[in-house]
């Protein structure tokens, strides 16, 4: 009696390539074949969920990261992809549940930078300071917390802290969108300084 192997490894290979490449409709595919043959495979679940992220089909995503999360509870990316989805939902809900998560998960950092997120969008900085404090203590060593939280102090006018943390996100290693609007705020900010 021969022995089928299984060909999800080399799957999901082809499928994580695809979407490195952002060939989400061949990336999804793979992860189907793999989840077809495999219903419990963490990576492929995983791998479906940022696809449908990615494909603006929240609700099927959220399923997919609650899935990938009881697969593989402790998995970073599906965590902050199910946080980064709930800031994007209806803002209320989003605000409670990102508050049930910081309590339950107080050393949450990504958790406490969604919640200050959510409440910046919403122009309520006084309240996104705590939040945005908070993620930057837990995560120091992130450029995002830093430059997060720079931006909130720069929303309540209070520059010179700004400034340092806008140079800290830089220093930390931010990088595209967020170190070039660093950069300018800081050029702004050093312009307003001056007599």
């Amino acid at each position: 009696m021969e022995v089928s192997r299984s060909h999800a490894p080399a799957q999901l290979e082809e499928a994580w390539s695809a979407l490195q490449q952002g060939d989400l409709r061949r990336a999804q595919q793979r992860y189907r074949e793999v989840l077809a043959e495999r219903p419990d495979d963490a990576d492929a679940a995983l791998g479906m969920a940022v696809v449908l992220h990615r494909q603006g089909r929240s609700d099927e995503a959220w399923q997919a990261y609650q899935r990938s999360l009881q697969l593989w509870p402790g998995n970073e990316t599906a965590r902050l992809g199910s946080l980064a989805l709930l800031a994007q939902s209806d803002p209320a809900q989003a605000e409670s549940r990102l508050r049930e998560w910081t309590e339950r998960q107080p050393r949450d950092a990504a958790a406490h930078s969604a919640l200050g997120q959510l409440l910046g969008r919403q122009g309520r900085w006084p309240e996104a300071l705590g939040p945005l404090t908070q993620a930057q203590q837990l995560a120091p060593a992130g450029a995002a917390q830093a430059y997060n939280l720079a931006v909130a102090l720069d929303q309540l006018q209070r520059p010179l802290e700004a400034m340092r943390l806008y140079h800290q996100a830089l220093q930390l290693g931010a990088s595209g969108s967020v170190a070039r609007a660093a950069q300018q705020r800081m050029g702004e900010l050093q312009e307003l300084d001056q007599p």
